[in-house]
């Protein structure tokens, strides 16, 4: 019943992500054509990358927790996973990255005052301001 869960929740960020990526390529398209303006592009360049990024992490790390559960079912079948603390790791991963995004924003948009898709495709890398 757990890796079913952990499956639709799985499934659930990978077709986000997939989401944020063809809303991306939809977006360029759309501004290479002249039909939406830069700043729209800005604003929602920002709010795909932030989306694929933290649904491919979570996607990443909640493969990660369903391969341990099994491995740990495998090796001790009587042992029982407690499920309150497995959804608050994982909760507690996607708050980390969240913060994280929030942070990153802030540091593009009211720091450096640079909002733009450009910074957005030449460092796609979230929470880079930290190293």
């Amino acid at each position: 019943s757990s890796g079913i869960n952990a499956e639709y929740g799985i499934s659930g960020v990978d077709i986000l992500t997939a989401v944020g990526i063809i809303h991306q390529s939809v977006e360029t398209s759309l501004f290479t054509r002249g039909v939406i303006s830069e700043r729209t592009l800005d604003h929602n360049t920002v709010l795909c990358y932030t989306l694929v990024s933290l649904c491919y992490k979570s996607s990443i790390f909640y493969n990660v927790v369903l391969a341990v559960s099994r491995t740990v079912m495998i090796l001790k079948p009587f042992h029982q996973i407690r499920i309150n603390v497995v959804i608050a790791v994982c909760v507690g991963y996607g708050v980390i990255w969240i913060g994280l995004a929030g942070y990153d924003i802030h540091q593009s948009y009211v720091v450096y005052k640079d909002f733009s898709y450009n910074v957005y495709y030449l460092y796609p890398v979230l929470g880079m301001e930290l190293l």
